[in-house]
Order: structure tokens, then C-alpha cells, then sequence
């Protein structure tokens, strides 16, 4: 459920090798990634990818593993999704999975790149959900329990992206950058 990183100092002295034990990895993701990606995970999915100049940018879904509690309850279940660049040099986190999801994505990359992965991420979503219209259901009774105020909010590149899907945006929906200005 989570990566051991061992250092091959007798060969390669600067090599940091990365093995998944027991986590469900798609196998999409390149295993330059892992170095930047979270250590004790259940799964990794890769919703997202573009390449801008020489740098492909990867948007990841986190499975955190559920970390032991000392109450009798279970132990809760985090989703998280991180944004991770790959270069000629490695990876280098963009975005922290903590951060993520309370800013926009063209706060850190080139708007092109943070529309192409939000259009991706809804259209793997759409296809979770089986259908455009099970999604847009699905999306109406999420806003529904969570407006409590009848305003919901997305970021440019997420309404721009369900626009170009035909996703029906509420008309009480207010465009933010960051979460600091609700």
C-alpha cells in the first residue's frame, strides 16, 4: 500500500529507484512520476495529461491508504489529485494535493494546458458515470445538497470545459481563481 524508495549506492549513487508495493498504479503513469507522488497510497489514477513546450503536465486522483485511528471507528477515506510536471530533469510537483482544488490550475500553468486537462478529467468523469446525461444528473444532486446558499462555484478552466461537453452550468454558478474569495 505505499512506496519504498531505496538508493542504489553501489552502482548508481545518485539513482533514486521507486517500487510499488501492494498500491493499485495505473499504468499510465509514468514511473518518472512516482518520486513526486504521495508513498502510501492505495491506488493512483491518471486522469489527465497535456505537453506544453517540453513539459507534460499530469493530473493524478490520490487514493490515500486509510491511516490507523485510535478510536473503534474506521478510518476515514481521502481522495485527493495532485498536478505533477515531467521535464528533461524529473518531476516536480506543481500544484500540492493539499492545494489543489482551492486555486485554479492557469494560477500555475498556461491556461491551454489547464483547459485540456479539465476537459479530460470531465470527460473521463462523464464516462464514470456511464453517460452525459447520468453525469449531469448526477452533477445537478451534488450542487443541489451543497448550495446551501444556491450559488455554487468553478474555476475558468472547469467551466470552460463543461461548456464545450454541453454540461448545463446553473445560472447561479460564480467563476473563482481561489477559494480565498469565497
Amino acid at each position: 500500500m505505499h512506496y519504498s524508495i531505496s538508493k542504489s549506492s553501489e552502482v548508481y549513487p545518485s539513482v533514486i529507484q521507486v517500487q510499488s508495493v501492494e498500491a493499485d498504479i495505473d499504468v499510465n503513469i509514468p514511473k518518472k512520476l512516482y518520486p513526486c507522488l504521495p508513498k502510501k497510497v492505495e491506488k493512483l489514477r491518471l486522469l489527465a495529461f497535456d505537453t506544453n513546450k517540453q513539459d507534460t503536465y499530469y493530473l493524478v486522483a490520490i487514493h490515500l491508504a486509510p491511516q490507523p485511528q485510535n478510536s473503534n471507528d474506521p478510518p476515514p477515506y481521502t481522495y485527493q489529485q495532485t498536478l505533477v510536471k515531467l521535464d528533461k530533469l524529473g518531476c516536480l510537483v506543481v500544484i500540492p494535493k493539499e492545494k489543489l482544488g482551492s486555486v485554479s490550475l492557469s494560477h500555475y500553468i498556461p491556461e491551454s494546458v489547464a483547459r485540456s486537462l479539465s476537459l479530460q478529467k470531465y470527460r473521463k468523469a462523464i464516462a464514470n458515470a456511464g453517460s452525459k446525461e447520468k453525469f449531469q444528473q448526477l452533477r445537478t444532486k451534488i450542487n443541489a445538497e451543497a448550495e446551501a446558499e444556491d450559488i455554487s462555484y468553478l474555476f475558468p478552466e472547469d467551466l470552460w470545459a463543461l461548456q464545450q461537453l454541453g454540461i448545463s452550468i446553473s445560472p447561479n454558478t460564480r467563476v473563482i481563481t481561489n477559494v480565498e474569495q469565497l
